[in-house]
């Protein structure tokens, strides 16, 4: 099947019956949206105003016998004038056939504008000039970092073990609220031993 434009608030332009939504990538759900011998867009406004910073675009990309004749062009647009700015471009071939690869791209640091942007806008532009070559992009992610501003507090349940070294652990707001964040965390560093009278004694690290 085609993606029509509307499709979950993507506008969509095309040259030839696509994009075609075809099982490439395997991610968040079933489907690519795949550019067969044709030339389309796919454009999506989004509501950034609640990341205040690092505002990201992550996606999968992949092709089949693509050659230099192929492209993918991702730009953003942050409504402020200046129209369409190019966040990353790729053409020639794209690694073995069929393999999809997740790009992720820093919009703030490319213009600082994104941040808290209500008025983002995110475009892919994608070509192929034959019938047995095949581009696809799959699972689009915007997200970015929600600071806290200062007024309010966060808690975290238990840590319990997940393995490899992680652990897992809920995050809420003051009011239950559950909140997404990346976090972080490092053991601190033992502090020295205290030699004293009367034998050895350690601080709590």
């Amino acid at each position: 099947p085609t993606i029509p434009s509307g499709w979950n608030g993507w506008s969509v332009t095309s040259d030839g019956g696509g994009p075609f939504c075809q099982d490439r990538c395997t991610g968040l759900g079933p489907g690519s949206a795949t550019a067969i011998d044709e030339i389309w867009t796919m454009t999506h406004d989004v509501d950034a105003s609640g990341l205040d910073g690092d505002v990201r675009l992550c996606f999968d990309v992949g092709a089949e016998g693509s050659d230099g004749s192929e492209y993918i062009q991702v730009t953003f647009d942050t409504d402020d004038g200046t129209g369409f700015q190019e966040a990353w471009y790729w053409e020639d071939e794209w690694g073995p056939d069929g393999a999809c690869r997740r790009v992720c791209l820093h919009l703030t640091d490319i213009d600082p504008a994104a941040a808290r942007n209500p008025d983002l806008r995110i475009r892919f532009e994608m070509r192929s000039d034959a019938s047995d070559r095949y581009v696809f992009i799959d699972d689009i992610v915007v997200d970015g970092a929600v600071y806290c501003d200062g007024t309010g507090s966060v808690s975290t349940t238990s840590l319990t073990e997940a393995g490899s070294g992680s652990y897992d652990f809920l995050l809420s707001d003051d009011a239950g609220v559950p909140m997404g964040a990346y976090a972080v965390c490092t053991w601190d560093t033992a502090t020295p031993p205290v030699i004293g009278a009367g034998g050895t004694w350690f601080t709590s690290p």
